[in-house]
């Protein structure tokens, strides 16, 4: 279990209900070793074996409410492995396996404050194989950076296997389409028999449409567990939105959207743009002088994800306008 990073570093992940996200990732991970050991007969030998891992994953979260939500894995792995005996007769013997797996995860998360500085959530996880996991992660968004923590803790129901991990991680937004991520965690083993794991995660992430919904990712992973270290690079596309429930009165709906010029897809996404307002209005938006300090604090967190909103807004109409400048240039040659 490791701190999770968003799609948009800036954008944390299942905020609203309907919230959906996913990812479809390839990694491949190469690997070798060298030592001395003895066959059946108890004849030693020298071995130096390669082994190469490649895994295919899907995972997707959906949000119910701003408290709950849900999220899944399925990945597949498969791998080879080419071994080389030398013994001390100068004869040589060459060895090829080779085998698949399948895994799986089911967890159920709760944001405990969603208008919290530190936005904590807590999950509980089943994995096949078999193993039962919960966590605990905050958050803290201080633009154009995003830092998480998190600590958890993870048993197998198969028989040993018991551990407690540490992750922590980051990232940053270096322009409009390009954002950059790290993680780092360490799983500390309870039951005196497995050796503690450290893994390292790197990713750069590109943007293929001005709102943020969807990227490719470059990513680059390092694990250690005691003399064995293994680096992996992987490629991962993934996307998300908001499923909304439409609108009662269809008739409304389609004036609305003729009305305010946003397209229908904005619409669906929850996404609306902001009315004029008149004096009176303004008027009535005032704090009360009986406001809370934390009412204050979650006006301003509604504040800034509006801003945001907005300001997503106006990078797909700049988008927009600049794609229909090019049309009338094309056609006037």
């Amino acid at each position: 279990m490791s701190a999770q990073i968003p799609i948009d570093p800036l954008r944390r992940l299942q905020d609203v209900q309907g919230a959906y996200n996913y990812t479809l990732g390839i990694t491949y991970t190469p690997s070798s070793s060298q030592g001395i050991d003895f066959d059946e007969t108890g004849f030693p030998y020298r071995f130096n074996n390669f082994n190469q891992g490649t895994s295919l994953s899907l995972s997707g979260g959906y949000s119910f409410n701003e408290y709950f939500g849900i999220n899944s894995v399925v990945d597949w792995s498969f791998s080879s492995t080419r071994e080389n005996r030398d013994f001390l007769d100068f004869t040589r013997q060459t060895l090829n396996r080779s085998n698949s797996s399948v895994g799986g995860s089911f967890g159920l998360e709760y944001r405990a404050a969603p208008s919290s500085f530190f936005d904590p959530r807590f999950s509980v996880n089943v994995a096949y194989p078999w193993t039962i996991s919960t966590q605990g992660q905050i958050s803290l968004v201080r633009d154009p950076m995003i830092l998480l923590g998190s600590i958890g803790y993870s048993r197998s129901l198969q028989g040993v296997g018991e551990n407690v991990s540490i992750g922590i991680g980051t990232g940053f937004v270096a322009n409009d389409v390009i954002s950059l991520s790290g993680s780092a965690n360490y799983s500390i083993p309870t039951d005196g028999v497995s050796l503690p794991v450290t893994s390292l995660s790197f990713r750069t992430g590109y943007n293929l449409d001005p709102k943020g919904n969807q990227e490719i990712g470059v990513r680059a992973t390092l694990s250690t567990s005691g003399s064995d270290t293994r680096i992996g690079i992987g490629l991962e596309f993934g996307g998300r939105g908001v499923i909304t429930a439409p609108s009662k009165d269809s008739a409304t709906q389609a004036t609305t959207s003729n009305a305010s010029g946003v397209p229908l897809g904005t619409q669906q996404t929850g996404i609306l743009p902001s009315q004029p307002t008149s004096s009176t209005a303004t008027s009535s938006s005032t704090v009360p002088k009986n406001t809370t300090p934390s009412k204050l604090e979650e006006k301003l967190d509604n504040l800034s994800q509006n801003l945001a909103t907005r300001e997503l807004q106006l990078r797909d109409l700049q988008q927009q306008i600049l794609e229909i400048k090019k049309e009338l240039e094309s056609l006037k040659k």
